[in-house]
């Protein structure tokens, strides 16, 4: 394959987010960061982060797919959607046949801390690990970040990544290594998947792919 196409203005910042998150998760029990979160929730951070949490669900993806269609072309349309189902069979595949009994915070903290719930969120109690809500913004973020060629958005792509999975621990949905590994993931895939269909049109400049619905509608 050639070159890995790479957005320094992501992957610099995940680096060192990773390594610093690293570092804290091999420093400090479970669940610190968690409780340290939750002691600092306001009504108004609540309303936050009930919204950036649709950044990890379908209606965000649909929009992410849609636009880089209409103002990219259909093969970063394409790679956003194969990064979004990859990453999420593997969440899941993980989730329900390896991690099944890992306890989400609700279970893991029930009897021992008492733990700030925001009102309305659904609490589960198992599949804790990985987080599939920053697997597929860190997926989707990704291919954005590859896909834009204003390369300096790519910071506002991770810094939206980053909102998401902390969102899921702000709703004392997951922990940080349920995030961290998430990221992990979606990362992972959405550099594979968009760097794959780009090596598969890289021969083909003539392709139906490298069109975007914007140059279909007008021809």
């Amino acid at each position: 394959m050639r070159k890995l196409r790479i957005n320094p203005w992501y992957y610099v910042p995940y680096l060192l987010l990773l390594v610093v998150a690293g570092i804290y998760l091999l420093s400090n029990p479970h669940g610190t960061f968690l409780l340290w979160v939750n002691s600092h929730h306001t009504p108004f951070l609540d309303d936050i982060f009930m919204i950036t949490n649709a950044l990890g669900e379908w209606i965000f993806a649909s929009v992410v797919v849609l636009a880089l269609m209409v103002f990219t072309n259909y093969a970063s349309g394409i790679a956003a959607i194969a990064s979004w189902c990859v990453s999420g069979i593997i969440t899941q595949t993980l989730k329900r046949l390896i991690f099944d009994d890992v306890a989400r915070p609700f279970r893991f903290f029930e009897g021992v801390h008492d733990i700030y719930f925001v009102e309305g969120v659904e609490m589960s109690k198992y599949f804790s690990f990985p987080s599939g809500h920053t697997t597929v913004a860190f997926a989707l973020c990704s291919v954005l970040a590859l896909a834009i060629k204003h390369r300096p958005l790519g910071l506002f792509f991770f810094v939206m990544a980053v909102v998401a999975g902390f969102s899921r621990i702000y709703l004392a949905q997951h922990f940080l290594v349920d995030t961290y590994f998430g990221s992990l993931i979606g990362t992972t895939v959405g550099i594979l998947v968009y760097n794959a269909v780009q090596h598969y049109l890289a021969d083909k400049p003539d392709h139906l792919l490298h069109r975007n619905v914007l140059k279909s509608v007008r021809s």
